[in-house]
Parts: C-alpha cells; sequence; structure tokens
C-alpha cells in the first residue's frame, strides 16, 4: 500500500446525547454537498477500497463519494469511534483503539495500493499519529472539519521513506 487517504464523514444530524452517548444520525443536506465535494476532490486519486466505521454518517458520506465510481466497500467496526459506555465513559483506551484500526490497517496492507478511510475525527487523529509519527498535539488539529481529507503516502519509488502526507482538502461549510 501506498496511499492511505484519511476522511472525515460530512456534516450529519445529531442524535443522542452529544459528548455522552455515541449518536448515529444520518447526514445533513451540508453534509451531502460536502460530500459532493470530497467527491469532486478525490476524482484525481485511485482507489482499490474504501473502508468505512459502521456509523450511518460515514456509510452515507461515502456512499455519495463512491456513486459513480462502485468502488468496493467495505464496512467495519475497526474505524468507529472510541468505544463508550451510554453514559459516556470511556471504555477503550488510546492503546486499544490504535490497536483495533491499526491491525486492520496492516492486515490489509499487501492486498491495496490505495484506499480511502471514511470514519471520525479521533480514529483519524489516532491513524494520522500511528503513520506519520506526529505528536498527539499535532494530531489534535487534523479533522476539526467535517469532510475534511488527508492524503498519505509511502512510496519508496518517489524517494518516500516514512508515510507523510502530500495533499489535503476541506470542503466548503456553506
Amino acid at each position: 500500500m501506498n496511499h492511505i487517504i484519511l476522511a472525515r464523514h460530512t456534516h450529519n444530524i445529531i442524535t443522542g446525547n452529544e459528548g455522552t452517548k455515541p449518536s448515529d444520525g444520518d447526514i445533513t443536506e451540508l453534509g451531502k454537498s460536502q460530500a459532493l465535494e470530497m467527491k469532486e476532490f478525490l476524482k484525481s486519486y485511485e482507489l482499490d477500497c474504501i473502508f468505512t466505521s459502521l456509523f450511518l454518517r460515514s456509510i452515507n458520506t461515502s456512499n455519495i463519494i463512491n456513486s459513480d465510481r462502485n468502488i468496493k466497500t467495505i464496512n467495519t467496526n475497526a474505524f468507529n469511534e472510541y468505544m463508550l459506555r451510554n453514559d459516556g465513559v470511556g471504555v477503550e483506551s488510546v492503546a486499544m483503539a490504535k490497536a483495533r484500526t491499526m491491525s486492520k490497517i496492516y492486515s490489509i496492507y499487501d492486498i491495496f495500493n490505495s484506499i480511502l478511510i471514511v470514519a471520525h475525527s479521533s480514529i483519524n487523529q489516532t491513524i494520522y499519529q500511528s503513520l506519520t509519527n506526529c505528536s498527539y498535539n499535532e494530531s489534535t488539529k487534523l479533522f476539526k472539519s467535517f469532510g475534511e481529507i488527508r492524503v498519505l503516502r509511502y512510496d519508496h519509488t518517489l524517494g518516500d521513506d516514512s508515510w507523510r502526507e502530500v495533499d489535503m482538502f476541506i470542503p466548503s461549510k456553506e
């Protein structure tokens, strides 16, 4: 694999209690518009597979991005948000989430050349930090915008000696 594209889902309807219960609201009209902008940006990238979390906002963002490309899509809990109890207390440490997400990435490493992961800010931050070795503080500045995309590349034929960000995109907010 030499490209991993990390994308945060688009604007969504909040269900449940923000900050406590995990919400699984569908994307809004703004979210649909943002997904169309993401789709346009991603046209220049060859994708072998799209992975999403099991949340509707990630799946539906991916469906719009993939609406005319017919790329194989896999929905998996490997890219879900951090696991929380119904009262909002975490039951999964950063190390546990990192093991969950990175073991999935490593398991498909030799299968695909370029993948898109449509997930959530915290999990994307964890993946970004793991691959690029940036600090925790640096990673928390990323994926703050709905639909934010970060393109990572590790291609030794192009002189890369580690994963690095080579492109990014943030859709309009309105």
